[in-house]
């Protein structure tokens, strides 16, 4: 398979897991208190707050490669070959694609380069 399908096939995968878990997480907590609209603003911040940080995270759950990652067999290296395993970076890589002017269109632009912002910025590729 394609190296730039399987990339997005793993985000695919990823996003679904982090967005899963979170709603699980916070409905567990959620059932137990009367609903008005101050506690769906609660939960709501939660909810996103949970999202964004597990995301932000995903690659270094499982040994600095995501569940996605792993089941498409993808890892990530810095530009001389070596594996990324320094925390810092695998959230700076992450924070700047998720976080762009680019992010409504990673789809499109992981099929063109196989390179996103965040790959860029912190000289990371995905193979």
């Amino acid at each position: 398979m394609n190296l730039k399908i399987r990339r997005l096939i793993a985000m695919y995968i990823d996003f679904h897991i982090v967005f899963f878990a979170t709603y699980i997480f916070i409905g567990m907590f959620e059932s137990l208190f009367y609903k008005n609209i101050l506690v769906d603003i609660i939960f709501g911040l939660a909810f996103g707050t949970i999202f964004i940080n597990l995301l932000l995270r995903k690659d270094m759950i499982f040994g600095y490669e995501s569940i996605g990652k792993k089941i498409m067999k993808l890892k990530i290296y810095d530009e001389n070959g070596m594996r990324i395993k320094n925390r810092k970076e695998l959230i700076d890589r992450i924070y700047y694609s998720l976080f762009s002017y680019e992010f409504p269109f990673y789809p499109y632009i992981i099929l063109i380069n196989n390179r996103s912002r965040g790959d860029r910025i912190v000289k990371t590729v995905v193979k």
